[in-house]
């Protein structure tokens, strides 16, 4: 990890590429892309991809009242340098790469909290990130 934190990809180091970001993904991404079992209940599969371009560089996570998110990890990710994070809207990150693995793994987000209002952001750092790099997170939304 360097010294900023960043996850440094290598080629062959996720077996997923993350689709190019456009209109039509984050429309698609709106919708769960499946459903599993998360510790008992049944929640939903939810795929979030940002980029280091223009415009595409955080995507919003809405948790209804009642839901939660967790199980975050990387689907995908192009090789290079991504320093991302996942934070509430408009505020600060609840977590950025510099955290590690095992905290991304063990975050939770509620409807009520860290944010009052169950907003939050995937987000890439673009000044320390290489250009042009991507990264597809998965989560559950469950309740």
């Amino acid at each position: 990890m360097p010294p900023d934190g960043a996850l440094m990809v290598e080629p062959g180091m996720f077996p997923n590429v993350p689709p190019a970001c456009s209109d039509d993904l984050r429309n698609s991404e709106l919708l769960p892309q499946g459903t599993v079992e998360h510790n008992g209940q049944q929640g939903n599969l939810i795929f979030r991809t940002v980029c280091n371009s223009a415009g595409w560089e955080n995507i919003s996570i809405t948790l209804p009242a009642g839901r939660n998110a967790s199980a975050f990890d990387v689907e995908a990710a192009t090789p290079g340098k991504i320093f991302f994070g996942v934070g509430v809207e408009g505020g600060t990150p609840v977590w950025t790469t510099a955290d590690g693995k095992n905290a991304f793994h063990a975050l939770h987000l509620t409807s009520a909290a860290p944010a009052p209002d169950g907003k939050y952001v995937i987000m890439i750092d673009p000044s320390k990130s290489d250009p042009g790099v991507s990264v597809t997170v998965r989560f559950i939304d469950h309740p």
